[in-house]
């Protein structure tokens, strides 16, 4: 019988140089974090608009938006177990 000969994965990944593709991935995954949080950085901009469109003072956007983020919230903790358990299957 030939021996197997083991290989050092964490070595190997080390040796290798950073590929084009690699640095695109990280690119276009640093690109979706900043995106990510764009909607709810936005909101700051826009609610002087929002206020005067409605005919609303300051103090009282802050419960509008704050359901915004607080539905956010629970969405992603409802809906994040059911993608878990129901979403695609292997």
């Amino acid at each position: 019988m030939s021996e197997s000969k083991k290989i050092d994965l964490p070595a190997l990944i080390n040796q290798q140089p950073i590929s084009g593709t690699q640095m695109l991935i990280v690119g276009l995954c640093s690109l979706v974090a900043l995106l990510d949080g764009l909607d709810t950085q936005s909101i700051g901009v826009a609610a002087p608009f929002i206020a005067k469109l409605f005919g609303l003072e300051k103090p009282q956007l802050g419960p509008i938006f704050s359901a915004g983020l607080i539905g956010a919230a629970l969405g992603a903790l409802t809906f994040g177990p059911l993608a878990d358990q129901f979403g695609r299957k292997r």
